[in-house]
């Protein structure tokens, strides 16, 4: 058991068991409003200190001034006790409840078979009395996701690994089913599920990776964002000089305020990085304020970059960013690894599955990285000379790799970064090509995946070497779907 009383007593009549969570939700939900009524409360009582005692001591005694301040304290307390009452979460067979709301209540339900990642959340005002918010990514868009909170860590803990449990016990989607033994596997070992969720879980968590603080300071130094702020400083200092006026300060200030501030947030937002293995994925915990351990199931991982920036290679350090069933375009959710060594990345990546420490997959992943069309024994097919007037800088690493499961993207000259796309997760794949492309015989190909920052196209390629890709992402989905559909046959559902 989570240890949580059912609640809810409006709902005592509704098949579902209603959940509380922890009574103070409402004081973490509102501190910032608390905190400046504190302040503006504070500054009245300084404005009548410093205009004499009198008036102090005229108010110490008035009944109506005490009246006043215990009826306010009442009615905020008894404000949150409602709401408290009011907020809590349910899960039946098929579906996980949230309810909230005093005068207009609001239900959120997410399916159990469409939830793609659960994070647990501590903001820093939950972080200092014990509290976590859980936040449920489910398929179907960007603002697809249900959050639930506020619960004690260790409460919000078990609650998210049992419902990622009978979360992936649940699903038939053709991207959670990777073979069909897999999805035979997971038919026959369903288990109840109130069974499921309120047993004690045990998950072991196995340590994949440690970023030290000293090298995330590092990095945020040799970020973009504060390249800019010392430009801007030395720029604003120019000016001084040169106009006399000291008016132009406030220009850099708010200038220096947008871009440092920028280096700050990726410093602290990745504070503390850790990541660590479970049965049920990687788990990535950052945050210097707001705290957040992340659950990526590694199935749910569409696509993988490893991305080099321009001043990341004076210290030979990458990034890996991922396409994430669940998560957009952008974001903290979607940098599995913001700063790594070339040994962290292949050690990162290995947890990945057993392809990913093959001989043939590690030289791969080398040459994407470092590697150029003029290595010796390069493996990636390089794009036509023809292509060169299209792109004279980058010409030169631009290049592919291929089989039947996975396309591997090699491109950028000053950013490095190579893509491995998995054609199981693709839904389409599509040739353009442009007037200019056509006289050339080129053409260009996108692979259709879920939204997501992993670059999905490449350009400038021969047209019967686009076409070939194309059709190889075709054929492989829908053998992938085929099979997929065969396993939801044999268990009764329906994709």
């Amino acid at each position: 058991m989570t240890g949580l009383e059912p609640s809810i007593s409006d709902e005592a009549a509704s098949p579902l068991q209603w959940h509380r969570v922890h009574p103070a939700t409402p004081l973490v939900r509102m501190w910032v409003a608390l905190v400046a009524l504190a302040l503006f409360t504070l500054r009245e009582v300084d404005e009548l200190v410093s205009g004499g005692y009198r008036e102090i001591l005229a108010l110490a005694v008035s009944w109506t001034a005490w009246a006043v301040l215990v009826g306010v304290i009442a009615a905020i307390l008894t404000g949150f006790y409602i709401s408290w009452r009011c907020t809590g979460y349910a899960v039946d067979d098929e579906r996980i409840h949230f309810k909230q709301g005093v005068v207009w209540r609001t239900e959120r339900t997410a399916p159990l078979d469409k939830i793609e990642t659960i994070d647990v959340r501590r903001p820093l005002a939950a972080r200092l009395i014990g509290l976590s918010q859980l936040r449920i990514e489910v398929a179907g868009g960007k603002d697809s996701y249900l959050e639930l909170g506020f619960l004690r860590l260790a409460d919000a803990n078990v609650l998210r690994d049992e419902l990622l449990t009978v979360a992936r016990l649940h699903d038939r989607r053709p991207g959670a089913v990777t073979t069909p033994e897999a999805g035979i596997a997971a038919e026959h070992s369903s288990i109840p599920v109130e069974d499921a969720l309120y047993e004690p879980s045990a998950v072991a968590a196995q340590h994949v990776l440690t970023i030290p603080n000293s090298r995330l300071f590092a990095a945020a130094l040799l970020s973009g964002e504060f390249v800019t702020s010392v430009g801007v400083v030395i720029g604003g200092v120019i000016a001084v000089v040169i106009t006399g006026s000291f008016a132009t300060l406030a220009g850099v200030a708010a200038l220096l305020w947008g871009f440092g501030g920028g280096a700050v947030k990726r410093f602290t937002r990745n504070f503390g990085f850790v990541v660590t293995k479970s049965d049920q994925g990687l788990r990535i915990g950052r945050g210097l304020f707001d705290h957040t351990m992340q659950s990526v199931p590694t199935e749910r991982i569409h696509a993988i970059e490893v991305r080099q920036t321009v001043l990341h290679r004076l210290c030979q350090w990458w990034q890996i960013r991922a396409t994430i069933a669940g998560y957009g375009e952008e974001g903290d959710e979607t940098m599995l690894v913001p700063v790594a060594t070339s040994d962290e990345v292949l050690n990162f990546l290995a947890h990945f599955g057993a392809r990913w420490t093959d001989e043939q997959t590690i030289a791969l992943l080398v040459q994407g990285m470092a590697g150029d069309r003029h290595q010796a024994g390069d493996a990636f097919q390089a794009v036509p000379q023809r292509a060169r007037l299209w792109d004279p800088l980058g010409w030169v690493r631009q290049g592919h790799w291929a089989d039947d499961d996975q396309v591997w993207l090699r491109h950028g000259r000053l950013q490095r970064a190579v893509s491995v796309i998995e054609l199981a997760h693709c839904q389409s794949a599509s040739v353009v090509q442009g007037p200019l492309d056509r006289k050339r015989s080129l053409a260009s190909v996108e692979f259709g995946l879920v939204s997501g920052p992993v670059s999905k196209a490449l350009d400038h390629l021969d047209e019967s070497v686009a076409v070939d890709l194309a059709e190889r992402s075709v054929a492989e989905d829908r053998r992938f779907r085929q099979a997929a559909t065969a396993v939801a046959g044999k268990s009764g559902q329906v994709l």
